[in-house]
């Protein structure tokens, strides 16, 4: 079980095989101090090689450009995503990110649901993960 709570905190301890590698490299490509960005990549590729490089540098792009596409539009969490993503957005902070303006609060009848539907499916969320990880190899 990994703990997604730790990616907005400093340590890294995420249980990530390598976690604290890749999270260097992705505050480093955010920040703005480029020797630690080239002392980050340098690690990252010591670490995981240089085509974990390119996945985790392509990862990194397309989040960024969606990520901006939605906050210039102002793109609100659709229900059924705001829904499915409620823990994992109190656990890392989403909601404290400017953009997080552009969707309403979630009120108590809608945390009530996401909870119900977190009980459902949190015996499932790991095999389907699993799966899909098996499939891409």
């Amino acid at each position: 079980m990994y703990d997604v709570s730790q990616v907005t905190k400093a340590g890294y301890g995420s249980g990530v095989h390598h976690g604290d590698v890749i999270v260097r490299l992705v505050d480093a490509v955010a920040g703005t101090d480029e020797d630690e960005l080239v002392a980050a990549r340098d690690a990252f590729v010591e670490t995981l090689g240089p085509a974990a490089l390119v996945d985790a540098a392509a990862i990194v792009a397309t989040f960024n450009q969606m990520d901006r596409i939605a906050d210039a539009t102002g793109i609100p969490l659709d229900a059924p995503l705001e829904l499915a993503t409620q823990r994992l957005r109190e656990e890392i902070g989403a909601d404290r990110y400017a953009s997080a303006a552009n969707t309403p609060p979630t009120g108590a009848i809608k945390r009530a649901v996401s909870r119900s539907i977190e009980r459902v499916m949190s015996p499932f969320q790991w095999r389907v993960l699993r799966a899909a990880a098996r499939w891409r190899r």
